[in-house]
């Protein structure tokens, strides 16, 4: 009996200290929490005003502000934080779906990701863009492009685009003397992928003329090239439909 009443005391004893621990490492991890949470608000709260400063240059002066906010403490799920608009009087903090056009949302994860890059990355200067212009109209497209020329010029920038207007809109706000422009004008599988610059010449055409071979498609490409630029340089925009089969 006195065996067992130690080990039942022993017991309880071990069971006590296993809930003191469990207590305080539960009011370590709330601590942390706390700190977490504040330490994100605060980087949230840095951001607004740079994002709504960028979101109004986009879409105009009189956008709706843009907040973003963590989710209220007693929700368990911490792992993302909510996008919110004072869109009225009358509403204010909601989501932003029910309320804003498709380019009045893609502007605002565009606005919230600049901000960040130009906020959070002074050490690191290389911004990758790609596609950012998506259901912008061409007002839009012009902003953007003097918007990323007047926020980034200190930086590295790669920008891809599928669209040859807001190219060109690059070409104009962004000085040539400081910027590299290319354009993948086709992708031949033998070749690889064609820039603007890489196109059929005579000297090329010549030299399969002195290897004695056909130049007849080399030829055509010549001049399908000189007509496009030719028709370009008249403001002429011009879509060539990829060709079903080779020329022969």
């Amino acid at each position: 009996m006195i065996e067992i009443q130690a080990e039942s005391e022993l017991t309880l004893g071990t069971h006590s200290e296993l809930v003191k621990l469990s207590d305080a490492l539960t009011a370590q991890a709330a601590i942390i929490s706390a700190e977490i949470r504040r330490t994100v608000q605060s980087l949230l709260d840095r951001l607004r005003a740079p994002t709504n400063e960028i979101y109004k240059v986009i879409q105009g002066t009189n956008a709706a502000l843009v907040r973003l906010e963590l989710p209220a403490e007693d929700n368990t799920n911490q792992q993302w934080f909510n996008l919110l608009i004072d869109f009225a009087e009358n509403r204010n903090g909601v989501q932003p779906g029910g309320y804003l056009s498709d380019s009045q949302i893609h502007s605002l994860p565009l606005a919230l990701w600049l901000a960040a890059v130009n906020q959070l990355n002074a050490r690191v200067t290389i911004v990758a863009l790609d596609d950012i212009v998506t259901s912008y109209d061409a007002d839009h497209r012009r902003t953007i492009a003097g918007l990323i020329a007047a926020m980034f010029s200190d930086c590295q920038l790669l920008i891809t685009t599928h669209d040859e207007r807001f190219f060109r809109y690059l070409k104009d706000q962004l000085e040539a003397k400081t910027w590299q422009f290319t354009q993948i004008i086709g992708l031949d599988p033998a070749y690889g992928p064609r820039f603007a610059d890489h196109k059929v010449t005579d000297e090329m055409i010549e030299a399969r003329w002195a290897d004695g071979q056909a130049a007849a498609n080399e030829m055509r490409q010549a001049k399908a090239e000189w007509l496009l630029s030719i028709g370009r340089d008249f403001g002429i925009n011009v879509r060539i439909p990829p060709l079903k089969r080779a020329y022969s």
